[in-house]
């Protein structure tokens, strides 16, 4: 053949035609076997995954849904979107994002609660009993009760994006309550035996480094300095590393309110001036304070006739109800907006209630909102309300609770 191209001219044409003929023979052949190829090609395509939705069955940590139905996740391109749960606690930095917590997830938004991401760390549970801190866009904590009578609490200064744990040697079996006031500074009261016959003792922790260790500060019991046993307690709020309160309940006719002035290594009890004779059974709510001004929600009697909005002046040095109205309604979710603004709902009604003057009147503003959770403003105009506790109902305001618009959210893994 390379005398061929070499332009042998004493070749005769007929080996000429027969080799032209012999080269369309093979071109053919490969022409046929291409065809070929790609027909295997495309039957093997065919038995990739089909795009477009497809459903994956839920981790097995996720709870129930109401229905007794399986719960599933729906896949859409890159998108994970899980069944869409209750929020059982929100906290807004801004209009546009924010903090939540499902049953099943720690969450996150930056539409305006549109959509929340789950964030939740790997080996961490979300359970009925997780209690939670949102401090900020960054900080945020939450705990995790074991079932070897320890406990585990996560933390995130990055805004969820990684997260680290602390173990204590401590039971918390209604998961405790945190209390931070900077990403460094904290507390952690936890209830080792839980709550029983009006009493409940409580070991207080306190962490200098963010939840990366902790520190048993003080235990309750008779001995002086020491919380009380007696009294079931519902919170704990520091306005600095060492001034600090501790409220609750019990029979009696005083409120429970504990000042801490060290700390919290030990606790005197303080008094509210300005009430009512007669009320007993009174419970306390961990205070807010704005600059110097302290608020502190009290419910009047064991009957739940009403709240006051209990005022100091001083940085907590004294508390007093003078002059503040006993609300018509009970509430356990009341929200200080500022100096002068609070928000409250009707744990009965749903009606929506507003003071513009520190708790001295209330106004109601909005009847029958169905709002019945936690809420959580941004300024005295905007804010977010939930529902009870088996509603996916969220809704915002932008008029100071007048009015509300839904907002049907999806939860993406």
């Amino acid at each position: 053949m390379d005398k061929m191209k070499g332009n042998d001219k004493n070749m005769k044409r007929t080996n000429g035609l027969f080799w032209q003929l012999g080269l369309l023979l093979v071109v053919l052949g490969c022409l046929l076997s291409a065809c070929g190829s790609a027909t295997t090609g495309t039957a093997t395509s065919n038995t990739q995954a089909p795009t477009g939705n497809t459903t994956v069955i839920v981790p097995t940590k996720s709870a129930p849904t109401s229905t007794g139905t399986q719960a599933v996740a729906t896949t859409t391109g890159q998108v994970t979107i899980l069944p869409t749960r209750p929020l059982t606690h929100i906290r807004m930095t801004d209009a546009m994002h924010g903090w939540a917590l499902d049953q099943d997830n720690v969450l996150k938004t930056s539409d305006g609660g549109k959509s929340w991401v789950a964030l939740t760390p790997n080996g961490a549970a979300i359970t009925s009993v997780t209690t939670v801190d949102f401090l900020s866009a960054q900080d945020a904590w939450f705990v995790m009760p074991n079932s070897n009578g320890t406990l585990t609490i996560f933390a995130t200064v990055t805004g969820g994006a990684t997260w680290h744990d602390s173990v204590l040697h401590e039971a918390a079996p209604d998961g405790g309550l945190l209390s931070f006031i900077t990403s460094t500074y904290g507390w952690f009261e936890a209830a080792p035996y839980g709550a029983g016959a009006g009493s409940e003792a409580v070991d207080i922790f306190q962490t200098s480094d963010g939840g990366a260790s902790w520190n048993k500060i003080s235990s309750s019991g008779s001995a002086p300095g020491n919380l009380p046993a007696g009294g079931i307690k519902s919170g704990l709020s520091f306005k600095t590393s060492l001034i600090g309160w501790a409220t609750g309940e019990d029979a009696s006719n005083a409120p429970w309110l504990y000042v801490t002035r060290d700390g919290g290594k030990s606790w005197s009890k303080q008094v509210i001036g300005g009430l009512a004779s007669g009320a007993t059974g009174y419970q306390t709510q961990p205070p807010v304070f704005i600059g110097n001004e302290g608020y502190l929600p009290l419910t009047a009697n064991a009957s739940g006739s009403g709240t006051v909005l209990v005022r100091s002046n001083d940085g907590g040095n004294t508390w007093s109800a003078s002059g503040q109205a006993v609300t018509s309604f009970v509430t356990s979710n009341l929200y200080v907006v500022n100096t002068q603004v609070a928000y409250a709902t009707d744990q009965n009604s749903g009606d929506f209630f507003q003071t513009q003057n520190a708790g001295k009147t209330w106004q109601k503003v909005a009847t029958n909102t169905g709002l019945n959770g936690p809420l959580s403003f941004i300024d005295a105009n905007t804010g977010f309300a939930t529902g009870r506790p088996n509603q996916t109902l969220l809704k915002r305001s932008d008029d100071g609770g007048k009015t509300w618009q839904n907002i049907a959210y999806q939860i993406h893994g």
